[in-house]
């Protein structure tokens, strides 16, 4: 009894492996790799897509938040133009008032001062009628004229 098998026995049994193996590798194995192979493209290709869109969504929303900091900036470059515009108008309309307030102030204070001379004067002529008046009733007589 011998260790080694027949030579014989393996070249029979060899033969009909080897052709299933040929066999096999043309009808299952090829093909399942193949499909492998591309199902491993379509997932990292759609991982790529995915990842590329991702990308893309990123940027565009950024773009879109620049354009909305750069939109809110220029609001409040604009509020803060028109309140200067405002404050300079109500400022300028403050001024105008006080003008006029000041020059009605003088022609007010004009005015009195020309009807306190007049109510001087006429003071003055009512004190020398009065005056006149008294001497003549203390007197009894019509006092000279001036």
């Amino acid at each position: 009894m011998s260790i080694l098998p027949d030579p014989i026995l393996v070249a029979l049994q060899a033969i009909p492996f080897a052709l299933l193996i040929f066999i096999l590798q043309k009808l299952v194995f090829v093909p399942f790799t193949e499909y492998l192979e591309e199902r491993d493209r379509a997932t990292v290709g759609a991982r790529k897509e995915a990842l590329q869109l991702q990308q893309d969504a990123e940027s565009r929303l950024k773009d879109y938040e620049a354009k909305l900091e750069s939109a809110r900036a220029e609001a409040q470059q604009i509020r803060s133009d028109r309140r200067k515009i405002a404050l300079d108008e109500r400022e300028n309309g403050i001024a105008a008032a006080r003008g006029e307030a000041d020059q009605k102030i003088n022609d007010a204070l004009d005015t009195i001062a020309g009807e306190r001379e007049l109510a001087g004067e006429e003071l003055r002529r009512l004190s020398r009628t009065l005056g006149t008046q008294i001497a003549e009733q203390v007197l009894g007589r019509a006092a000279p004229s001036n």
